[in-house]
């Protein structure tokens, strides 16, 4: 989701002819939402939130790639609290769990994860909760576990310790995220899907060089 922060700052928007307004969205089932709405053009949500989408009729197109999951390193994990006795998918049982958004590709890993591992994920409670929010409600008891990503997994493990690496549960290595729009806008827009897809490219290209590592985090840190 960090992409078009650097493509805006590095200038490849611009090099694309692209005069791009960036509006931060909640979870990937709000910002799918707003662009079914047309109150954006282009959002960028998990595969989970737009197969959603697509069971009930709504009609997305996929344009750009954005994060891939690779087991190897996992960005998003399952924590407890330190304390909490929790040690097994089936102690989790009955139990209340926070991910950033229902019906997103973090309840779907965490289901899967149950189910694989011995747990009722019938039994379990899901309930949406910022990533922001989550390290504190982990510390005062008021969830039993939180599906928590980069950078509040660094956070989080003051008070918190990770269970599992749920989204293995999916797969190894998968496209989780991408950036998306109406069918209808991306028919009538071709030249601007390709060019933003491009600018897309030229930005993972960016991100990805070890050697841009504290660059990106400065413009993170920015925004």
């Amino acid at each position: 989701g960090a992409e078009v922060f650097y493509a805006e700052d590095l200038g490849f928007f611009a090099k694309a002819g692209l005069n791009v307004q960036i509006q931060p969205g909640q979870n990937g089932s709000a910002i799918a939402a707003a662009v079914a709405a047309n109150a954006v053009d282009i959002g960028y949500a998990d595969i989970g939130a737009l197969a959603k989408a697509h069971t009930r009729g709504i009609d997305f197109s996929i344009i750009a790639p954005a994060a891939m999951w690779d087991s190897k390193a996992p960005v998003n994990v399952l924590m407890v609290a330190k304390g909490s006795p929790i040690r097994s998918a089936k102690d989790l049982n009955g139990k209340t769990i926070a991910v950033p958004g229902l019906g997103t590709n973090a309840e779907f890993a965490v289901h899967a994860w149950l189910d694989a591992n011995g747990a009722d994920a019938s039994s379990v409670k899901f309930i949406e909760l910022s990533y922001a929010a989550m390290p504190a409600a982990l510390e005062a008891g008021r969830i039993d576990a939180a599906h928590v990503a980069e950078p509040f997994i660094s956070v989080a493990k003051e008070h918190a310790r990770v269970l599992a690496s749920a989204d293995d549960a999916l797969g190894k290595v998968y496209l989780r995220t991408v950036w998306f729009s109406t069918s209808s806008w991306a028919k009538t827009h071709p030249d601007l899907v390709a060019r933003f897809a491009s600018a897309m490219r030229q930005t993972a290209r960016w991100a990805n060089d070890s050697r841009n590592k504290g660059k990106s985090a400065a413009i993170l840190v920015q925004h």
